[in-house]
């Protein structure tokens, strides 16, 4: 991701020197996924395709880790509705096995949140240098 998020900060700098139409359309669409996803992929020794699926599948799972984090506010749901939370989420992680392997998702607990910030980021630095 941190190759992909100075990919995003670099396009967003053009965005932000952009002379014409046509400068401006070619600085947004440089901080979209399909545009930064193979800065990803060498920052992380991986072709393009592979960092794909990798970086789809670790997200779904950290996100599913962490469903305070950029979603719902789990402070203001009572302890069945959490509790039914928890169940759902670690029913979609056991559904995901086949790409994510449970020895993967545990070395994903300990760095979860940090992970889920670190695609959030992205997330927002991709919106704001769009322009959003």
């Amino acid at each position: 991701m941190e190759g992909e998020l100075k990919a995003v900060n670099e396009a967003a700098a053009k965005l932000k020197s952009a002379k014409t139409s046509e400068d401006t359309l070619t600085a947004m669409m440089g901080v979209q996924e399909m545009a930064t996803a193979e800065a990803g992929a060498k920052a992380g020794g991986l072709d393009p395709e592979r960092y794909k699926f990798v970086r789809s599948s670790l997200s779904a799972v950290v996100g599913y880790l962490t469903p305070q984090l950029g979603g719902i506010d789990t402070t203001m749901l009572s302890q069945a509705q959490r509790d039914e939370l928890r169940q759902g989420n670690e029913a979609q992680i056991q559904r995901m096995q086949q790409e994510v392997p449970a020895d993967v998702v545990a070395a994903l607990k300990p760095r979860a949140e940090e992970l889920r910030k670190k695609d959030l980021e992205l997330v927002g630095t991709r919106l704001k240098g769009a322009g959003m």
